[in-house]
């Protein structure tokens, strides 16, 4: 993790970034998954999202690349991880909507 992180923060990386496209496919592919997990709870009643889902998969993406990148350089006591992970389940159900949470 360190390794990557470093060299995909490094100058290398941000003036050459077609030469390794593993962060573009990475998040491309993730975000991909993501939406269509969205989608298909969606499509069985189990979600009633308030935002699209591409906009919600990134979302959920950014905020775990940026708590591990906080908790690695910070650590998981400055970051409080447990207490984010919980605002992201809040901020996950008031954007996704699950049926069990609306009561019906």
């Amino acid at each position: 993790m360190l390794a990557k992180s470093e060299f995909f923060l490094s100058s290398q990386y941000v003036k050459n970034k077609n030469a390794f496209p593993y962060i573009t496919e990475r998040y491309s592919e993730t975000a991909v998954a993501i939406e269509g997990v969205i989608e298909a709870g969606v499509q069985c009643g189990e979600f009633r999202p308030q935002l699209q889902s591409a906009v919600t998969a990134r979302f959920l993406i950014s905020f775990m690349n940026g708590l591990m990148l906080d908790t690695y350089q910070l650590g998981h006591e400055a970051t409080r991880v447990k207490e984010q992970l919980a605002a992201l389940m809040f901020s996950m159900e008031q954007m996704l909507r699950p049926i069990h949470e609306l009561g019906l």
